[in-house]
């Protein structure tokens, strides 16, 4: 290749590369400058009545509107499924 052929692709390239960080400058600036939304949570306060010597040990997510709840008493652990949209116990397994 000639000389200048070699030259006129540098400079090409530099310009790209001077094109790619004020692409990435801007960028980074959009990402910090948008106002975040402001989400806000429903706090509800559940109980379901556990006596004292019952722990949760567990917390599982099986879909939308029910969680599984892993109740330990002394040495037996069930199973609770509370439906969120109904606000309560639906289902109770045991060992």
């Amino acid at each position: 290749m000639s000389k200048k052929i070699l030259q006129y692709l540098v400079i090409f390239l530099g310009i790209l590369i001077i094109l790619a960080f004020i692409t990435l400058i801007y960028g980074m600036f959009l990402k910090i400058a948008t106002k975040s939304k402001k989400i806000s949570f429903d706090q509800k306060n559940l109980s379901l009545n556990l006596a004292d010597e019952e722990k949760i040990v567990d917390i599982m997510v099986i879909d939308d509107n029910k969680l599984l709840i892993k109740v330990s008493k002394s040495s037996i652990i069930e199973g609770l499924i509370y439906n969120i949209e109904e606000n309560k116990i639906s289902n109770i397994i045991t060992e």
